[in-house]
Parts: structure tokens; C-alpha cells; sequence
């Protein structure tokens, strides 16, 4: 019993091999078609598509990546020096073809080094040590059926635990070919036992939430990149035909420059969606009918591939030759310039271009986010407006009735001299706070555009097209969703004034947050002032004189001196209550106005600079 609990305590890792677990490499697989998307370790990537779509190929592309080493004797072969696993579920795995394709990327690698070294090696046409290696950072694993997949999964923790004290390397690549290989056998028969045991059946449902969970286990312990094949049946309307080119419309700002007749999955699901929940991202990969001939091949099959999750607007042509890996189709692209309206072929897809004679920018891959519920932000924005106007018109006008006659008391030239400060200082503040508020902040130029003969030479240097206004957007513009219009020098949006700050009113704004800063210093002093004059007298009692301690006769003073400013309160009138409001509001005010106005220098100087 003691011995099972010391065995029990025994600590499975240390920390330093934690971190170095959980704080892995990422790996960048940046061959065709997996170098659209930057994938790492715990993503799950779906490779769908129909039967003769190189998806078994594409494994074998990523797992020799993988044990391939980053450096071999001086010579780059640019892997990632780590173990992967391929869970073969179909039972068609070429072993002879992955070791022609793993022969040929090491002589590839050799003869492109001038090293002499690589020079030796080339003469026997590969190094055989560096493929031996390789291939025992292969492990293979074959399933016949459910039963033994599960049965593998189970135990596969304990098999990269073992591989990896053997190799001192980390599984870094699972690749599963494919995972609905067993599906339709299992959906056919209602249920079947786990290995002859009739204590427990398996149902379709429980076999994927299996799958599922011990897969998630294994990434949770053991962080991998998963890769699963899944072959799909494609329906008539998205054959290979339908594709067209097509030159992005400004009506559409979300078009794709390449187009089919269906936006959803172009296949019927038939995983449960306990997996579909389970991947990350997905892509499609098909055969065309179309054929690619060179100097160095003839006839040679092109395939397609699409980003189904996440959505990209693009479709990548690749090729797959005998003993090569996939290759992309140098292929030009078709595609307007919103600008001028020139049509313009690009060498590669690129989703954000500048026109080489307007220099208008196009972004091809923007979305138009919803703007729908932005409008209560407007009026909010006016509420605020309109609340601060009262709030100021009552500091004005109590102000005056309630300071001037103790003001003019004093002398008519006191009184004559306040009041020019006073007038002065409000129609500042009101005067800057409403140009700010309701001045338009700033409009970009109108410019023209859209037509080759209108628009010159650089006419729309580095121009972008808002999707939301439709027109173009100057380098300098920047659009507000909560004003719903571009903004030329557009520092923020302040909802105080209801109104974005930028070139038309940024003087106002500034001019606007000094007087409000002045006008309620001098509010506070003027009421203060005020309010010593018509407070009435405190009426103190009799001290108890105490041979105590000091701190005794200091709190029994500052009692006194409270009770008797709280009774003399009592017998504020209306003008007095006033005036100690405008003095707590003023203070108040003081706090919180120099912060936005000292944020707002610091970002002055940081644009200067």
C-alpha cells in the first residue's frame, strides 16, 4: 500500500520539461496548399476532397517536412527535425512512394549546396544515413477497423512517450488517412461489440465522441499538429466548370476575384457534428480537367485547392509530378483597379495590390463588418451633447445670481471687471464646445475616380476605397463607424462632444478643453469667495477644558468645529446651497479635465516626433 502511494506522487514531469512541452515550437508547414494559412500546434486541419485529389500525397509532403532536420552536415534541408505519426485508416499507404519522395527532397536539398560535403554525398545520390533517420522519425501505425482505432488511440500516449525517449524528439505531426474510412461500415450495422465483449456496444454517435475526446486528450499532453484526410463525394454544381474568373465589381466590394456557383460547402457532410465542431481548419482539394505542359513535364494533372475555414477569397492550382512534391501553377490573375478602372494581370493572387498608374490601393480580401447597431451610439453621443450644454448654461446663470450681488457689494468697478471675465469666459466655452460638437469634423477631398481618362498619372497615390461610404478614402482619412462618414486627420472619437476630432474642429477641441479647464478654477474661487461672505456665523459652545491628552482635545475641536458648520448650514439660503454645489462641480471638473487634455498633448507629440 505504501508503495503504491510513493508511486503515486511521483511527479510525471518535471517543469522545465512542462514549458518545454507547452512552450514548443511552432511549426510552419509552407508547402503547397497548407502555406496560405499559418498553422501550429493543437490546430486540426481537415483535408476534404474526392477520390484521385493528391491527399495522401499532401500527407506524405507534411510528414517528410517533418523529420526531415532543419541542417544536415552543413546542407539546408529546411524540416523541422521532429517525429511524425500517420494513422493509416484507409490501408493504401505506398510505402515505396514515400521513400521515393523522401530520396528525392534529400538529393534535391544536396545538389542545390555548393558545400563539399553536400558535393561528396551527391555522388551516391543520397545520403543514406540522413535517409535511414528519417525514416525511423516515421511511425506508422495501421487500422483496420473502429475497434482498433480506438484500441490505438487509447494507447497512443504511451507509444510517443516511448518513441520520444528513444529518438529525444517530440511527435510534432499526426496525420490521419482518412477519417471517415470506417463511417459508412459503422452506420451501417446498428451496432457492433469491442473486440467480441458484448458488456459495452459502440454506436456511431459514441464512436466519434470517442475519437473526438481521446484526440483532444492526446493534444492536451502531447501538443501536435493534426492533419485528417476525408474523402468526399462533390455535387454537379460545383464541378470544375462552373469556376470563372471574375474582375471584382464595386457594387459587390466583397467579391472574389475567382467565383463559384456555390458559397457553402460544396459537398454533403456526413461526419457527425461532433467532428465538424472538433476541426479548425478545413480545406478542399479536387482535380480539374484542365492539363499543364512545361519543358521538364507533359500532361501533367492540376488540382485545386480552396480554404473552406477560414474563407479565403482565392483558389491555388498546384501540380503533383512523379518524384516531386506539389508545385504551384504560375498563373496570371485578372483584376480591376477600382481607381482608374484599369484591368491589370497580376503574376500571383495577391489580395492587396497598388496600381502601377494611379497608385490606388486595392484590398481585395475586406470585409464590410455590420453597421446596423451603431445608431444608438449616435444618440448617445447627442444625449451627452445635450446635457453638457444644460450643465453648462446652469453654471453660467447660477454663477451670476448667485455671486454678482456679493460682488458688486464690494465695489461697481469689482463687479464691472468680473462680469467682462465672466462673459468672456462663457461664450469661449460655449462658443468652442458647440463649433466642436457640431462642426463637421473634417471631409476628405473630393476626388475623381473610377475612369482611366479622368484619373492621371499617380491621381490616387496610395488611396484606399471605403466600403462603407463608397468613394475613396485618402491616406489621411479614416472612417468612423459612430459618425458613419471618413474622417480626414482623425484623432479619436469623443463621445463628450458627440463628434469625431479631426482636421475642421481639432483647433476648437483644444481651444475648448483649456477655457472649460480655466472657467471652472475660476468658478471654484469665485463661489468660495461667495460663500465665505453669506455663510452664517458659527456658533460655537463652550469648551470643556481637559488635562488630557492633545490628540483628546484635538478630536473634541474638529467635533465642535463640524457640529457647528452642519448647524450653521441648516440656515443656508438658496443662494448658499447653489453656491457650494458650484464650488463641489467645479473641483470635480478640474480632477477629470487636465487628464484628457494632457492625453491629448502626448499624442500631438507623438505624431510630431
Amino acid at each position: 500500500m505504501g508503495s503504491n502511494a510513493e508511486a503515486w506522487l511521483v511527479e510525471d514531469e518535471t517543469a522545465r520539461e512542462m514549458l518545454e512541452r507547452v512552450l514548443t515550437e511552432r511549426p510552419f508547414l509552407l508547402l503547397p496548399p497548407l502555406h496560405r494559412v499559418p498553422l501550429r500546434v493543437g490546430n486540426i486541419v481537415e483535408l476534404s476532397g474526392p477520390c484521385s485529389s493528391a491527399k495522401t500525397h499532401i500527407l506524405m509532403q507534411a510528414a517528410i517536412t517533418c523529420i526531415l532536420p532543419k541542417q544536415w552536415r552543413g546542407v539546408n534541408f529546411g524540416g523541422l527535425g521532429h517525429l511524425a505519426m500517420f494513422l493509416d485508416l484507409d490501408c493504401r499507404f505506398d510505402i515505396l512512394r514515400f521513400s521515393e519522395l523522401l530520396n528525392h527532397r534529400i538529393m534535391e536539398a544536396e545538389n542545390g549546396s555548393s558545400s563539399e560535403e553536400a558535393q561528396n554525398a551527391t555522388r551516391k545520390h543520397y545520403n543514406e544515413e540522413l535517409f535511414a533517420l528519417c525514416m525511423r522519425r516515421f511511425l506508422y501505425i495501421r487500422c483496420y477497423d473502429s475497434s482498433e482505432f480506438l484500441a490505438t488511440l487509447k494507447t497512443l500516449h504511451y507509444r510517443i512517450q516511448k518513441e520520444k525517449e528513444a529518438h529525444g524528439v517530440n511527435v510534432h505531426l499526426l496525420l490521419i488517412d482518412s477519417i471517415g474510412a470506417f463511417h459508412w461500415v459503422d452506420r451501417g450495422s446498428l451496432s457492433f461489440s469491442l473486440e467480441g465483449d458484448n458488456r459495452k456496444s459502440l454506436h456511431l454517435q459514441s464512436v466519434s465522441n470517442t475519437v473526438v475526446e481521446e484526440i483532444r486528450k492526446l493534444l492536451l499532453v502531447h501538443p501536435m499538429l493534426m492533419i485528417a484526410t476525408k474523402t468526399v463525394t462533390l455535387g454537379n454544381r460545383y464541378s470544375t466548370n462552373d469556376i470563372r474568373w471574375k474582375s471584382p465589381s464595386m457594387d459587390n466590394p466583397n467579391s472574389r476575384n475567382m467565383t463559384s456557383s456555390d458559397q457553402h460547402l460544396p459537398y454533403r457532410e456526413y461526419m457527425p457534428a461532433v467532428w465538424q465542431s472538433f476541426v479548425t481548419h478545413r480545406i478542399l482539394v479536387r482535380a480539374t480537367e484542365d492539363g499543364f505542359a512545361n519543358d521538364e513535364c507533359q500532361n501533367v494533372s492540376v488540382y485545386l485547392s480552396e480554404w473552406l475555414l477560414p474563407p479565403l477569397n482565392s483558389l491555388d492550382k498546384f501540380i503533383v509530378r512523379d518524384e516531386e512534391f506539389v508545385t504551384m501553377v504560375p498563373e496570371d490573375h485578372e483584376t480591376t483597379c477600382w481607381g482608374c478602372g484599369i484591368r491589370l494581370l497580376l503574376p500571383t493572387y495577391a489580395p492587396v495590390f497598388k496600381c502601377g498608374w494611379c497608385g490606388a490601393v486595392t484590398n481585395q480580401n475586406v470585409n464590410k463588418p455590420d453597421t446596423k447597431g451603431f445608431w444608438w451610439r449616435r444618440l448617445r453621443d447627442r444625449c451627452f451633447v445635450c446635457i453638457l450644454l444644460i450643465f453648462m448654461l446652469f453654471v453660467i446663470c447660477g454663477g451670476v445670481w448667485a455671486v454678482y450681488p456679493v460682488v458688486f457689494s464690494i465695489s461697481n468697478t469689482c463687479g464691472i471687471v468680473h462680469s467682462v471675465l465672466t462673459v468672456f469666459l462663457a461664450t469661449t466655452t460655449v462658443a468652442t464646445f458647440c463649433l466642436a460638437a457640431f462642426r463637421c469634423a473634417g471631409t476628405p477631398p473630393i476626388i475623381l475616380w473610377g475612369s482611366y481618362p479622368v484619373v492621371g498619372k499617380g491621381g490616387l497615390e496610395n488611396y484606399t476605397f471605403c466600403h462603407y461610404c463608397s468613394k475613396p478614402k485618402s491616406p489621411r482619412a479614416h472612417h468612423c463607424r459612430s459618425c458613419g462618414t471618413c474622417i480626414l486627420d482623425m484623432d479619436h472619437h469623443c463621445p463628450f462632444i458627440g463628434n469625431c476630432v479631426g482636421a475642421a474642429n481639432h483647433r476648437h477641441f483644444i481651444i475648448f478643453l483649456c477655457s472649460a479647464v480655466v472657467s471652472t478654477i475660476y468658478v471654484s474661487i469665485m463661489s468660495a469667495y461667495a460663500g465665505l461672505h453669506i455663510w452664517p456665523p458659527l456658533k460655537y459652545r463652550s469648551f470643556v477644558h481637559l488635562n488630557g491628552v492633545s490628540s483628546t482635545l484635538a478630536l473634541r475641536a474638529v467635533k465642535e468645529v463640524s457640529i457647528a458648520l452642519l448647524s450653521s448650514a441648516v440656515q443656508l439660503s438658496a443662494r448658499g446651497l447653489i453656491l457650494v454645489y458650484l464650488f463641489v462641480s467645479s473641483i470635480s471638473v478640474q480632477i477629470g479635465s487636465p487628464s484628457p487634455l494632457v492625453t491629448h498633448q502626448r499624442k500631438i507629440a507623438q505624431q510630431s516626433t
